[in-house]
């Protein structure tokens, strides 16, 4: 009797790891200890996917992975800084889940991409790619030049203001109800649209200071692209510079993009109009 409930005990326990590893089945986690300022991830595969973002606690970087028809795998490597590899095997949607530490900055490279994506996220973020026909390989030399927290763009608005040189200095001194803040290097002149009309008070040629009131809106402003110096503020902080010609954002969270023909796009998303800013 004794043996027989011991046969009986293992079996339920053998039934009971069935149904956990059966329930667990094509999701793949695991957790590093991490206190690095910077982590590099790359994304090497030829399935569709997503990324996504959040922010947790100290020490500690947990990653989570799963594929609707194929397999997710991951690791950590140190031989040059913080790189976390993600990859996915098969023809189903791959999709990871991330867990940063605070205030841990992030260079992503996505599949297909030929320049990196900076991703200075505050609570979340999702970055998602289409299937491609090889992993994209990043390129050793290549530099991220600002921060982001995610890749969808939006139409240049009716333009408010035109003209045909940049002013020096832009500055949104009352920026609480700017909801999204779009900064792009194209074309040959300068513009400024809303989603919702604006005052703009040229001041003079080096200067342009833009006032905005009532509902949230998205504000975009549009440089040349030969643009050798500029500075936006927003509030007392400088959000983004232009320094013989090098663009870079100074405050989070931002999406920047390379696109195609040389164009530079620079997404601010603001909370509660304000941004996170380098001192």
């Amino acid at each position: 009797m004794r043996f027989r409930t011991t046969v009986l005990a293992a079996a339920f326990v053998a039934l009971s790891s069935a149904g956990i590893t059966a329930q667990e089945r094509g999701v793949t986690r695991r957790a590093y200890p991490f206190f690095a300022d910077n982590l590099t991830i790359e994304v090497h595969t030829e399935s569709p996917g997503l990324v996504r973002f959040v922010r947790g606690g100290t020490g500690q970087l947990e990653v989570t992975g799963r594929s609707t028809d194929g397999v997710t795998a991951f690791g950590l490597g140190r031989e040059n800084g913080e790189k976390l590899r993600l990859t996915a095997v098969g023809s189903g949607r791959a999709e990871f889940v991330i867990v940063l530490p605070e205030r841990v900055s992030v260079t992503l490279w996505l599949p297909g991409n030929t320049s990196p994506v900076l991703a200075g996220l505050d609570d979340a973020g999702r970055f998602s790619w289409q299937a491609t026909q090889r992993p994209a390989d990043p390129p050793a030399s290549a530099e991220p030049r600002s921060s982001s927290a995610s890749l969808t763009s939006y139409a240049l608005p009716t333009p408010d203001y035109v003209a045909q040189t940049s002013p020096h200095v832009v500055s949104i001194p009352e920026p609480a109800n700017v909801r999204r803040l779009s900064v792009r290097i194209e074309g040959d002149d300068f513009r400024v649209g809303s989603s919702i009309p604006l005052r703009t008070i040229p001041g003079n040629a080096e200067r342009l200071e833009i006032r905005t009131s009532g509902p949230p809106i998205d504000l975009v402003l549009q440089l040349p692209h030969d643009v050798a110096g500029f500075m936006l503020k927003v509030g007392s902080d400088v959000a983004f510079a232009v320094n013989d010609g090098d663009a870079r954002a100074l405050c989070s969270p931002v999406v920047s993009q390379h696109v195609a023909d040389g164009r530079k796009w620079f997404d601010f998303t603001p909370r509660d109009g304000r941004l996170r800013c380098q001192p």
